[in-house]
């Protein structure tokens, strides 16, 4: 009953010379970005042409110890609350600072994000203002229409912190509360604008930041990117990374 193909390899299996290149380059190019094994594949695509599978590539990089098993922390568990039931129904904005240059200088990534799909979009400006946020949803809206709602959280550029009394026009308009100058766009537009009262109740925003910061700041320096606008290229340019990120994820 011993089939006739045990104990031979596979004629499906990665000719040794390649999977030798894949090991040689993680030790040398690709070493120092610490890249996970999904990853790391998909740059050995774009850059290298190589075609292998995760799977593979960990097993070979933990049998030479050059990767260990990452160790899991206990998850904190939230109340899950179900997407919207369609594309821009509701979008979560927000914004979050790193070293995305390498330079030791702050930079705001300002991220939108489709709350049915997870579609998003970013740019990176120096700081999470009414400028950069406008910016922002300007671009959403001449690529995707004009938004039902969006999801913010109390942040000084999307509400008006201090209560200062409203104008009397305000008052004739309906107003009850003052409107920062987001808002005022938010309002004119027809967008619903709803406010959070923590970083878990605009969870899938949050969650794709640590995509843009892992993923996003790796890519940056393997590209040897310095400036801001080529950032934007990047993270903007028909097929670069958010359209990358769009289809993976």
């Amino acid at each position: 009953l011993r089939h006739g193909l045990c104990s031979k390899p596979s004629n499906h299996q990665i000719a040794p010379d390649i999977k030798q290149t894949i090991i040689d380059l993680y030790k040398s190019k690709y070493k120092i970005f610490e890249f996970n094994y999904d990853h790391y594949c998909e740059m050995l695509s774009i850059h290298e042409g190589i075609i292998a599978k995760p799977d593979c590539v960990r097993k070979w990089l933990r049998a030479l110890k050059l990767t260990l098993p990452r160790k899991r922390g206990t998850k904190k568990i939230t109340v899950w609350r179900e997407p919207k039931a369609y594309f821009n129904e509701m979008v979560q904005i927000d914004g979050t600072f790193g070293y995305f240059l390498g330079n030791g200088k702050l930079q705001c990534l300002m991220h939108l994000v489709d709350d049915a799909t997870g579609t998003s979009m970013a740019i990176l400006c120096d700081a999470e203002c009414t400028q950069s946020a406008l910016l922002l949803l300007y671009k959403w809206c001449v690529k995707y229409g004009i938004p039902k709602s969006i999801y913010s959280d109390r942040h000084s550029t999307y509400k008006v912190i201090d209560r200062k009394h409203l104008t009397v026009e305000e008052e004739l308009e309906g107003q009850e509360l003052k409107l920062s100058e987001f808002g005022k766009v938010c309002r004119n537009l027809g967008i619903n604008h709803i406010f959070a009262y923590s970083p878990q109740a605009k969870g899938r925003v949050e969650n794709k930041h640590k995509l843009y910061k892992d993923r996003g700041v790796k890519e940056i320096k393997l590209l040897n990117y310095k400036t801001m606008e080529e950032v934007n290229h990047f993270l903007s340019k028909e097929g670069g990374f958010t359209d990358r990120l769009n289809l993976r994820f």
